[in-house]
């Protein structure tokens, strides 16, 4: 990213396809930036085959320790935080501030979940400045408001998601991006049997949701359905904890 956005002040390149951060704001200033929305969100999720993210409780604390304005803030960027699993261009996306106020509302008794723990949580994502920014901001944030250490471990793309479908790390960082227009996409992404879900966690009664969902025509009854998915992707069991639905920058 950063060697096209050289190229491109160089007049050596025509576009370049993601600003990097901290070029935006100079580019800006020279009127040359596009930012289109994506139907995709921005996340992170566990291995919850194993202590300390097998418990609800541990990924209810770290979703709530998230300052999502904050990190958007950051990143300088067009990206809206995110408030639930599903983005707003997709069926049944909406804010939905009162999911995440509730998390944090609940936190002190979720704290107690993750307050023994003295040794470093492994926390991977994959090597870019957006992604290095958003990693740095959540290792502050959940220091800061649970004490808790994340050692941040940076990977070429290749040997991430490699290690994402083989030994997923404690806690990782990824975007889901919806293949067609509709939020089935991102719906089954956690369920048990999805070979896209490497967190190891299963959830029959999510499971059965996303079936009826994918049988039920669009319209009122589908989007309560959908609503009711998200609740326990996002707020009851916190599998995901959406960051924010990118919008890119070209």
């Amino acid at each position: 990213e950063s060697t096209a956005v050289t190229l491109f002040g160089s007049g050596l390149l025509d576009v370049v396809g993601k600003i990097p951060p901290y070029d935006l704001a100079r580019f800006r200033k020279l009127g040359v930036v596009r930012s289109f929305p994506q139907a995709a969100t921005y996340f992170i999720s566990f291995n919850a085959r194993k202590p300390p993210f097998d418990s609800r409780k541990a990924r209810r604390a770290i979703s709530a320790a998230v300052d999502r304005k904050g990190t958007v803030a950051l990143l300088d960027s067009a990206n809206i935080p995110a408030t639930g699993w599903i983005p707003p261009s997709l069926e049944g996306g909406k804010k939905n501030e009162a999911m995440i106020e509730r998390l944090v509302k609940a936190l002190p008794e979720n704290k107690t979940s993750i307050e023994k723990i003295k040794t470093p949580i492994t926390a991977a994502y994959s090597g870019n400045v957006t992604n290095g920014v958003v990693m740095e901001k959540l290792q502050n944030d959940v220091f800061k408001k649970l004490g808790m250490r994340l050692s941040l471990v940076s990977m070429e793309w290749k040997a991430y998601l490699t290690a994402i479908r083989t030994d997923p790390p404690d806690l990782y960082r990824f975007q889901r991006g919806a293949a067609f227009m509709d939020p089935m996409w991102h719906l089954a992404s956690f369920r048990s049997d999805d070979p896209n879900n490497p967190t190891g966690w299963k959830n029959s009664t999510d499971d059965h949701l996303v079936d009826k969902i994918s049988s039920t025509p669009s319209g009122s009854a589908r989007r309560k359905l959908i609503a009711e998915a998200d609740k326990i992707l996002v707020e009851e069991e916190a599998i995901v904890v959406p960051i924010f639905y990118p919008v890119v920058s070209h």
